[in-house]
């Protein structure tokens, strides 16, 4: 269903118009004078050969979705669904066939094999649009990011906050894992070790690193070596100068991140969030 394209819950909608549109017509009608031609040919014992491809069909789809399932942990991973779609092809050519050798019927299984095809040409293109293109753009936006990080050395951290865990069917395949993130982002920007958080968390007025899998405290100094990216609407990323962090008071402490500098005794004083309006653009708080 949320495949589908056309549900209210889809995670992308499939739209009529445009080149895919012409291309969808096109291998629709291929497909359907392919399927019309192929009823034509005489195919001995059909009924034994039918049994055969629906019991493959079906075993097929049940040691494909198993992993899938089991790999998922109850969520629907919905990337892993191309793992099935030869043998639910398989399903449906069947499905078509069925009509196969009823000579006043074969326009069925053409139109519908047409209308199966030129349907699936459309969500392809929807969900490649809306969802892969996108998450890639933002990968390489990011990448471009990295690799302008002035002040970074080894040992420093980096919290890149704001990424979605997934766009329609597209997960994020690097900082959402605390087995990819550290390696991605040293491969882009050829700084190593670096360590790697989603975000900054207030807990307590102190400040934790999230990182998917553990979160640890992280102190007033380790704060003096950490950057700061923040990925805004569009996709792009813009780096934070201080964080704040909420004091029991209902105020906010202001830290300075790796290049930044505040004067002597602003460590120990507190502000209201009117008060660091004006900068609120280089601040990132903690949630």
């Amino acid at each position: 269903q949320q495949l589908s394209g056309f549900t209210s819950d889809a995670l992308f909608r499939v739209h009529w118009g445009g080149a895919e549109s012409v291309w969808a017509v096109a291998v629709g009608a291929v497909v359907a004078v392919l399927v019309w031609a192929w009823q034509k040919n005489e195919m001995p014992d059909v009924a034994r050969a039918r049994a055969r491809v629906w019991l493959f069909a079906a075993a097929g789809i049940l040691l494909a979705y198993a992993p899938v399932l089991w790999i998922s942990f109850s969520y629907a991973r919905f990337r892993y669904h191309y793992a099935p779609s030869p043998y639910l092809g398989l399903a449906a050519a069947m499905a078509c066939w069925l009509f196969a050798g009823r000579r006043g019927l074969r326009w069925v299984p053409a139109l519908l094999g047409g209308v199966v095809a030129g349907f699936f040409s459309l969500n392809a293109v929807a969900d490649l649009r809306q969802c892969w293109i996108p998450q890639s753009e933002q990968h390489r936006a990011l990448e471009a990011r990295l690799r302008q990080l002035k002040d970074l050395a080894p040992g420093d951290i980096l919290v890149i906050a704001g990424t979605p865990f997934e766009i329609g069917t597209a997960q994020h395949f690097t900082l959402h894992s605390s087995v990819s993130a550290d390696p991605f982002v040293e491969w882009a920007t050829g700084v190593a070790p670096l360590e790697v958080g989603e975000e900054l968390r207030n807990v307590n007025g102190r400040p934790v690193l999230w990182e998917r899998h553990p979160e640890r405290r992280i102190s007033d100094a380790e704060i003096a070596r950490t950057h700061v990216l923040v990925s805004t609407e569009g996709g792009r990323f813009s780096s934070r100068d201080w964080v704040a962090l909420e004091t029991h008071s209902g105020r906010f402490r202001l830290l300075p991140l790796k290049g930044t500098t505040l004067e002597a005794g602003s460590d120990q004083a507190t502000f209201s969030r009117d008060q660091l309006a004006f900068l609120e653009p280089r601040i990132y708080f903690p949630r």
